[in-house]
């Protein structure tokens, strides 16, 4: 699969911020706590939002990512942290289509990139910091 072409326009500063399912917030033996799992990070294509636009439309990211999903807990990774592990950051906004029941997201957005390699899903999910744990373990 071709490599995306970074959107020089996100700065590395930028939150990208990602949902995380209930399953992907394990508990570490090893480190005494629950941490966000590398499975997080894992798809390709892996779909956020980013954190410059959701604040440009005056919203909060917690209510913003997790609105549909409140069982989910969020995630968020800088751009520039994805960029050091070669991973593409790129703005994919939704439009509506009432259709098929979709709301427009301008802030909606994709890290892309080979993850499985050099354990990067796992570099990235390290490198992220948890905004809000899924309230099933909150």
């Amino acid at each position: 699969m071709p490599m995306a072409t970074d959107d020089p326009s996100i700065h590395n500063a930028c939150e990208f911020f990602r949902r995380i399912h209930p399953d992907q917030y394990p508990y570490d033996e090893n480190r005494g706590r629950r941490r966000i799992s590398s499975a997080a990070f894992k798809a390709y294509e892996a779909s956020g939002d980013l954190g410059s636009v959701i604040a440009g439309l005056g919203l909060a990211p917690v209510a913003h990512c997790l609105g549909d999903y409140p069982d989910h807990g969020l995630a968020s990774i800088r751009a520039g942290g994805a960029r050091s592990y070669d991973q593409a950051i790129v703005r994919a906004p939704i439009e509506a289509d009432a259709t098929k029941g979709i709301r427009e997201n301008p802030a909606h957005a994709l890290m892309v990139g080979e993850k499985r390699r050099k354990k990067i899903c796992k570099k990235l999910a390290e490198a992220a910091t948890l905004v809000q744990a899924p309230p099933k373990w909150a």
